[in-house]
Order: C-alpha cells, then sequence, then structure tokens
C-alpha cells in the first residue's frame, strides 16, 4: 500500500533514543509506525489504518541518508506561471515521534535554521481582546507564531494579503482538519513564501501547504 517513493526512518519516540520506531510513507505521505527487522516492517497498529501529519500540496517526500537531523522534504506540486522553472520543494522538516493525546504520531517541524532568516520582528504579548489585531507590513516573507486562549471565542481568522485560515472552535477544526484541543488554547505557525504558505500546529502535529491566492504580491497588512 506504499506505491511509489516508498520512503522508511527509525526516529526515537520522545527524543528516548532508547525507544525507537520505524515510520514508513509513500507519495500521499500516509504513514504507518512499527518494527523493522531489515526484511520486514510490521505496524503496530491496524494494518488496514494509516495515519496523516501532511495535508495540501505536499507529495512524494524523501529523508536525507545520514545527516545529523531526520529531515524530509516533500514536493510541492503548485503551477508558477511566468517562472524559468515550475513546482518547488516544502520548507526542510525535521522528523520526530511524539506521544500525543492520540498515541505515538509523527510529527515535523522547520528546521531551525529557517529562523536565521528573520531580519524584523512585531509582536503582542498578553492581549486580551475580541477584536481583530492588525500589523501593518511590507513584503512578501513572514515567519507568524500564534498562541491564543480560545477559550471564550467561537472562531479564530488569520488574513495576511488575499489569503485567509479560519479555525472553527466547536468542531476544533483548522480549515476543515482536525486539530485536537490542548487545555483551550491554540498554538500554529505559519512561514509565508511568494507562492505558498505553510502551517505548523501545535508544534507539527499537523503541516498544511497551501497556494497563496496573492502569489508574487507585497502583503500590506496581517490581522488576527
Amino acid at each position: 500500500g506504499f506505491r511509489e517513493c516508498p520512503e522508511m526512518i527509525e526516529l526515537s519516540i520522545d527524543n528516548n533514543p532508547k525507544n525507537k520506531k520505524w515510520v514508513i510513507f509513500g507519495f500521499d505521505a500516509m504513514y504507518m509506525i512499527g518494527d523493522f527487522d531489515g526484511r520486514t516492517f510490521i505496524p503496530n497498529h491496524d494494518q488496514e489504518k494509516k495515519y496523516k501529519l501532511h495535508y495540501g500540496n505536499f507529495q512524494a517526500s524523501q529523508c536525507f541518508s545520514r545527516a545529523p537531523k531526520n529531515i524530509q522534504i516533500g514536493w510541492v506540486p503548485v503551477e508558477l506561471p511566468g517562472m524559468s522553472f515550475n513546482q518547488l520543494f516544502s520548507l526542510p522538516l525535521e522528523l520526530s515521534l511524539r506521544n500525543t493525546l492520540q498515541g505515538v504520531r509523527l510529527c515535523a517541524e522547520p528546521i531551525t535554521e529557517i529562523e536565521s532568516l528573520r531580519d524584523f520582528c512585531q509582536n503582542i504579548n498578553n492581549y486580551q481582546t475580541s477584536e481583530t489585531i492588525k500589523f501593518s507590513t511590507e513584503g512578501q516573507l513572514f515567519d507568524v507564531l500564534v498562541d491564543v486562549d480560545i477559550l471564550n471565542a467561537t472562531e479564530l481568522i488569520l488574513k495576511f494579503g488575499l489569503n485567509e485560515m479560519r479555525y472553527n472552535v466547536g468542531t476544533r477544526e483548522l480549515d476543515g482538519i482536525y486539530v485536537p484541543p490542548r487545555n483551550n488554547s491554540l498554538k500554529f505557525r505559519v512561514i509565508i513564501d511568494k507562492p505558498i504558505y505553510e502551517i505548523f500546529v501545535e508544534s507539527g502535529i499537523i503541516c498544511n501547504i497551501q497556494k497563496r491566492i496573492d502569489a508574487g504580491k507585497n502583503i500590506n497588512l496581517i490581522e488576527l
């Protein structure tokens, strides 16, 4: 069931080198967790069930061999008309296995080296409001980090340019993707590039890559 671009990688659970499992995934990024003896992979769960970490435009990912980190890069099949190339790669992602409310799951976060690209920061801490928070901006490339209490909220909306993300508190869904609750709060990161934006929820339990509606245009306002 892992046709086209299959990949296997051994990972520690919660960074414990004495507790390791293998992960296998294919073209569609659906994965299983289990044991591998060098010849046979045995899932630790229902063999008809696969888990999902990556959503949106993410396919055919591969990992680096003998790298100091467990680095994964995916193919992002987004058309780029007018360019001298077509389609692109995802950000390099560091993979890990973590215990979650749903059990052991694969997680992916952007490599920390991405943070060295930041050159200016705006932030608001301990802010309480039901109104819109607005950031005046200039440019196309942004790293947006949000950690918000949603106990008394019905919906959370993030807008940047013509693009929009919506979290429905009642259904616990971010753009239709179920996000497990975490103490009535929501933590996510959106890295905005020129043609796409990449969303990482709760330190990487969900990754979602979407095409920007306003690809290549400056973003002058970010609203929460």
